[in-house]
């Protein structure tokens, strides 16, 4: 009857709704790009218990990734990059609001504020994507309005693993909004224990902010300033063991348990960033004029026993290695985009990167 028919016009909505997204470098619905595209939204993440870029394979299977102390190298459709030294831009690309990300040591991030996550795969370059072979990410984070909104969520998990995420955001005055976005994690139970120094083995904590600040002076021009911070300290990925069966330097043999060390040494992955980007946006009528500045700098400092035990030459670890190393970038982009609406699309810019 009508209620069937209701019911059916509700559904055939859901089933059409729109997903936008900005692969092109403008925003337009992805029906309209010739791209491939996956592209998920705030509630899709939070339903599927994704809130970091590392835990992005379990939505998008033609991704990997792939972390090496502080560095998460991605890969899409199989291709990308194993290096994760100093510099590497790696061969997909990795954005967060319009800004490149050249350091693979600044792409392992945490999720809070985020409007939706897009993956473009194939090799980009023509309008996005720093001449990618592969595919990029592209991370587009949420903007406060004239309503006041307020979240705050916190998690427990086994390890004894401590989780916590808060969002407040709402207008400054008619025509300036703010936000900012808290993010924080302890994991004090380590998966396994050093069993010379009886230190817990496999546990880390990080915590980060973010603050976004959109002020429209008129209906014509729109500017947003936003800065983000974040430290973080684990051995996840520098935990050096010996793989089980396997004999190391002086018959040394490896733990009974697969998560435990036997080396004297700390090992551990130390990471501080931060990043700011000025974005303005001026409506001209018949084109959109849009300027995108942006600085990052990230420091790390790392340290892992690479004959993965307690051997020794001399009474020293030889084989014990520390790194520290930091880069930083600054972007400039200034791009001319046509009307969306109308019958000839087109674009031109100019784009600086300084590392």
């Amino acid at each position: 009857g009508d209620d069937a028919l209701v019911h059916q016009h509700v559904l055939l909505q859901r089933a059409l709704e729109e997903v936008i997204v900005t692969a092109q470098r403008r925003e337009e619905s992805l029906q309209d790009v010739p791209i491939s595209v996956a592209a998920f939204s705030h509630e899709a993440l939070a339903r599927s218990g994704v809130n970091a870029t590392i835990a992005l394979p379990q939505l998008v299977p033609s991704v990997q990734l792939v972390r090496s102390g502080p560095s998460a190298m991605f890969f899409v459709r199989g291709v990308g990059n194993s290096s994760g030294g100093t510099g590497e831009e790696g061969t997909n690309a990795f954005y967060v609001d319009g800004v490149f990300l050249p350091d693979v040591k600044q792409t392992a991030l945490k999720f809070n504020n985020i409007e939706r996550v897009e993956v473009l795969k194939g090799p980009q370059g023509t309008l996005f994507g720093r001449n990618s072979s592969g595919g990029l990410v592209n991370v587009i984070t949420h903007e406060p309005g004239d309503t006041v909104e307020a979240k705050v969520n916190v998690g427990v998990a086994n390890y004894d693993t401590y989780t916590s995420q808060a969002y407040l955001a709402g207008p400054v005055t008619d025509t300036l909004g703010a936000d900012i976005a808290l993010t924080g994690t302890d994991q004090e139970d380590g998966w396994g224990q050093d069993r010379i120094t009886g230190d817990d083995v496999g546990r880390g904590w990080d915590w980060g902010m973010r603050s976004k600040w959109v002020w429209l002076p008129s209906d014509r021009t729109k500017i947003t300033v936003a800065g983000e911070y974040g430290e973080s300290s684990d051995d996840f990925t520098t935990a050096f063991r010996l793989a089980q069966g396997s004999v190391g330097i002086f018959g040394t043999r490896p733990p009974a348990d697969p998560y435990d060390t036997n080396t004297p040494d700390d090992q551990f992955t130390d990471m501080e960033s931060w990043g700011l980007t000025l974005t303005a946006e001026f409506d001209l009528d018949w084109a959109t004029l849009t300027s995108i500045t942006g600085a990052r700098r990230n420091e790390n400092h790392s340290g892992f026993d690479a004959d993965t035990g307690p051997a020794k030459f001399a009474g020293n670890d030889l084989a014990y290695i520390e790194l520290e190393d930091s880069s930083q970038s600054f972007q400039q982009e200034i791009r001319l985009a046509s009307d969306s609406d109308g019958r000839l699309s087109w674009q031109t810019g100019l784009f600086l990167l300084s590392t």
